[in-house]
């Protein structure tokens, strides 16, 4: 009777056993796919830094080459220079041998300096547009800096002359002069300071359409 009391006890441990190693199982198996997760997100993050880092050096690269390949010339030429004239000495103690291969070198020097010198005005030019590009947008940015700073002048000063045709009247209207009378000292001089807010709101007017148009010329340019 004992022995049968005691059989179910190691089947009643066995169950949190169980338990517990299904638990560890999963915990393993999420932990795997959360590694899985970030181990693609790793790679993609080394793909997009790569390929940033190509786009960034390939304008680099590019000039990088057409310096290399303008050295390499200068020093092709150079040796077939060297070349050239070894084998001119060459000619001029033997008349009768080596013409030929001297010519053939000759033609080749020509050929490459014509090659390295349309190759150098290759680059000039390029160098000069990309100057030109330059200096056309850094002549742009302070022509709207300065277009910018004019439109607040005018703003400023149609304000000034808003308010004071508001405060003070011109002396010029018949209604700001009395019956057979001049108009004040006072009068006088905000009339002149009316005047002249009007001719310098006028000129930065005038000043804001030039530069606009030359801006509109840049740009084109551009």
């Amino acid at each position: 009777a004992a022995t049968a009391e005691e059989s179910p006890t190691p089947l009643r441990s066995r169950r949190p056993s169980n338990n517990k190693v299904r638990d560890i199982w999963e915990e393993l198996v999420a932990a795997r796919h959360e590694i899985d997760e970030r181990d693609a997100e790793v790679t993609r993050l080394r793909d997009s830094l790569a390929t940033y880092k190509r786009s960034e050096s390939r304008a680099a690269k590019a000039a990088d080459k057409l310096q290399r390949e303008l050295a390499e010339k200068s020093d092709r030429i150079s040796r077939l220079e060297v070349e050239l004239s070894s084998s001119k000495k060459a000619q001029d103690r033997k008349p009768a041998s080596g013409g030929l291969e001297a010519a053939t070198m000759a033609r080749l020097l020509e050929s490459l300096q014509r090659d390295l010198t349309e190759s150098r005005a290759q680059v000039e030019r390029l160098q000069f547009e990309l100057d030109s590009k330059t200096r056309v947008v850094q002549l742009s940015e302070r022509l709207q800096q300065d277009i910018k700073e004019s439109w607040e002048q005018v703003d400023k000063l149609q304000s000034e002359l808003e308010l004071a045709r508001q405060t003070n009247p011109s002396p010029f209207s018949s209604e700001a002069l009395p019956p057979q009378a001049e108009g004040t000292p006072s009068e006088v001089v905000t009339a002149s300071q009316v005047a002249e807010l009007e001719a310098a709101a006028w000129a930065l007017n005038n000043a804001v359409r030039a530069r606009e148009a030359r801006l509109t010329e840049l740009e084109e340019l551009s």
